[in-house]
């Protein structure tokens, strides 16, 4: 597309792509449950946002599954830019009927929201 700006992209670099980092987000015990889904989220040094998804065969067949993701990438590369702070993002999903991508955005936002502030907090209370 051509005069698209890069900000809007989502290419290699907006993605978890390793077990390891996938591991990592989980491993940061920040989690929102809101709607389907739930989304792990910790904070990362790299300047911008990154998203992992997992999405498992109870969603449905690949058709649906596949669509799920379209909607959640779109969600995250149209929100990234609202994102206070930086985060590796993780989402999983539960069995549901296809919602919306306007409806995928606000839980997006409001869990990244909720996310930062849980953040924020943890590391107000570990700063002597």
């Amino acid at each position: 597309m051509i005069g698209e700006p890069r900000s809007f992209r989502f290419g290699p670099s907006a993605r978890l792509s390793h077990r390891r980092e996938f591991a990592r987000v989980r491993d940061g015990r920040a989690r929102v449950d809101l709607g389907p889904l739930s989304i792990f989220a910790v904070p990362n040094p790299l300047g911008r946002s990154r998203l992992g998804m997992s999405i498992g065969r109870r969603i449905g067949i690949a058709v649906r599954r596949n669509r799920l993701k379209r909607h959640l990438r779109e969600a995250f590369r149209l929100e990234r830019g609202g994102f206070a702070g930086t985060y590796d993002i993780l989402v999983t999903a539960r069995p549901h009927d296809e919602l919306p991508l306007d409806v995928y955005r606000a839980v997006l936002a409001e869990a990244l929201r909720r996310l930062h502030e849980t953040w924020r907090r943890r590391s107000a209370r570990d700063t002597p």
